[in-house]
């Protein structure tokens, strides 16, 4: 559902990024159909009530500058909807499926639609800057959230080395002792009578 009211689209500065594309050169997809499919990776993802609930008009039959503005209402409202920030859990620096990667995948699965809605518009000049700005600002939030989620799993790598490391000290620790009281044991005991 788009935002009500005007929205401060001109007046709000977006950040720069590199665009990387996240969607495949090889992936065509109706936007305007409900049966379209996503890829196998992510199809199960598409049962979350969010996903099932969200609306996708057609951007290609509307005027431009009109679907640019769409679609960035509509990603807006994805940030807010998709994406809330829960906690990941990683075993062995792979992901376990929880409720923050359900978020984000999902997430990333419609800003991967309004992506391919952007692509598919035909933009004349008089609106291309403001069509690369959407642009760079949805490849600009998946990078962020990729390079979040990789922060995540390399903290918890540190944190299972940690841990590793802290086990191997205390059992280092516990045969030094049993080693010591060994030791002790044999020095202290009482001499034997011959």
């Amino acid at each position: 559902m788009l935002h009500p009211g005007p929205t401060p689209f001109e007046s709000t500065p977006l950040p720069r990024v590199e665009v990387s594309q996240y969607v495949s050169p090889d992936r065509q997809m109706s936007l305007s159909s409900d049966e379209e499919e996503a890829p196998s990776a992510t199809r199960h993802w598409m049962l979350h009530p969010r996903w099932r609930n969200s609306c996708r008009p057609n951007y290609t039959s509307m005027p431009p500058d009109i679907a640019i503005q769409a679609i960035y209402e509509q990603f807006a409202c994805a940030e807010f909807n998709f994406f809330l920030p829960r906690a990941l859990d990683f075993v062995n620096g792979k992901p376990t499926e929880n409720q923050g990667f359900t978020d984000i995948l999902c997430f990333k699965w419609q800003s991967s639609v309004l992506m391919d809605a952007l692509t598919a518009i035909r933009v004349p000049p008089e609106h291309q800057k403001r069509h690369t700005e959407v642009k760079d600002l949805i490849s600009g939030r998946v990078k962020q959230v990729d390079d979040w989620v990789e922060e995540q799993r390399q903290l918890a790598l540190r944190e299972d080395e940690e841990l590793s490391e802290e086990f191997r000290r205390m059992r280092l620790e516990e045969k030094d002792r049993m080693g010591i009281d060994f030791f002790l044991s044999r020095i202290l005991r009482p001499p034997t009578s011959t």
